[in-house]
């Protein structure tokens, strides 16, 4: 291939496109699996939810796939709405007993002054207290199990001490519990939005494949604080473009083995598995004496070609060895296009310009040229 060359190379943008689309596919079926999933917890609660659309995501463009990616988040989260509303009204038929008595509170009740005063006695509006002990009712109904039960007792002390006639006791138990209430309120929404976001990023990782991509999921699954979700987040990001950069470097290799193949060279089996920095030596059978160095970059898409010598061979046979690949160089651009690979040439030597490398085991080891090639961003 002439004197050692550069190249940068990306995958085409129908390559790209192609993968993209694999992705989003994956992503709608687990939208679909997380919908299927809400349905059946809101039909095992009593409630009702009409049958969904069993979308075709084989012949979808990627256009469609994303917006149906939209439609789905937005139906699994009506599910979801639906859910904590059946949940709330199975609470408040729980919590029967406990609004009626609120309704027996009547008139005003006087309060039990703590010290003797020459005020007036305050009095309570019994109106007032009933809405108010109501209204921390419809919040409690709303929250988790343990929060209930802690605030539901709270509800009936308070409801104790009017009775007793403890209204100064009463107003200040009344006044925590309203606090307490909208503090669990606040909790329980935050909690919510985690879990709404845990449950889209569970979605959006689901096109990762391996172990790396699996973790991501199951600590996704786990998130219940903005600070456990932002970090899972951050994760999937540097996740993504980790496994992108491999996907794309594993593309790239073979389909340069399969275009030096194509141009009859002699290909060893592991240049495949060049997944990290590395070299492979590939051979024309007419020059039996000589050899193609291919080097891949290991921090960006690159590869370097050089011909390289077998053994003792002279000056002259070194430059007729270049020039005679220079073909194979125009051919090799020709075949990663036809394969979704576009490259672009970014360093160049004539033949005869750079002395050869040589080695006598059939195998190159990178060059300095070709170390430093890896160090590129």
């Amino acid at each position: 291939m002439s004197g050692p060359k550069g190249y940068s190379l990306r995958l085409a943008a129908e390559v790209r496109r192609a993968r993209d689309e694999a992705a989003a596919r994956v992503r709608c079926g687990a939208s679909l699996a997380r919908r299927a999933d809400a349905v059946r917890r809101l039909v095992a609660l009593g409630g009702e939810a009409a049958p969904g659309r069993d979308p075709d995501l084989t012949s979808a463009s990627l256009e469609r796939l994303e917006l149906m990616e939209q439609e789905l988040a937005d139906e699994v989260q009506v599910l979801l709405d639906a859910e904590r509303s059946t949940k709330a009204a199975l609470v408040r038929r729980q919590l029967a007993a406990t609004f009626d008595q609120l309704g027996e509170i009547t008139d005003v009740v006087p309060t039990m002054a703590a010290a003797p005063s020459r005020a007036a006695p305050r009095t309570v509006d019994a109106g007032e207290v009933r809405e108010s002990l109501v209204r921390c009712l419809d919040r409690i109904a709303h929250l988790d199990d343990g929060a209930q039960e802690e605030l539901t007792g709270a509800v009936a002390a308070v409801r104790s001490l009017l009775d007793a006639g403890q209204a100064v006791h009463a107003d200040v138990a009344l006044m925590s519990v309203q606090t307490r209430c909208e503090a669990a309120a606040r909790a329980q929404r935050e909690r919510e939005r985690v879990a709404r976001q845990a449950g889209l990023l569970v979605v959006r990782a689901a096109d990762l494949e391996g172990p790396l991509g699996q973790d991501i999921r199951d600590r996704a699954e786990r998130c219940t604080a903005k600070e456990e979700l932002a970090a899972v987040e951050e994760l999937e990001r540097q996740v993504r473009a980790q496994l992108t950069a491999e996907q794309d470097r594993r593309f790239i290799v073979r389909q340069t083995e399969e275009a030096l193949r194509e141009l009859g060279y002699e290909v060893g089996e592991g240049m495949v598995d060049l997944a990290g920095s590395g070299a492979a030596v590939v051979r024309r059978p007419d020059l039996p004496d000589h050899a193609v160095e291919i080097s891949f970059a290991a921090q960006a898409p690159r590869v370097l070609t050089r011909v390289v010598a077998l053994g003792e061979t002279t000056r002259q046979r070194d430059v007729e060895a270049e020039e005679i690949t220079c073909q194979d160089l125009l051919a090799l651009g020709r075949l990663w296009a036809e394969r979704g690979v576009q490259a672009e040439l970014y360093s160049h030597a004539e033949p005869g310009e750079v002395a050869l490398k040589r080695v006598s085991d059939g195998r190159a080891r990178p060059s300095r040229r070709a170390t430093r090639e890896r160090r590129l961003p």
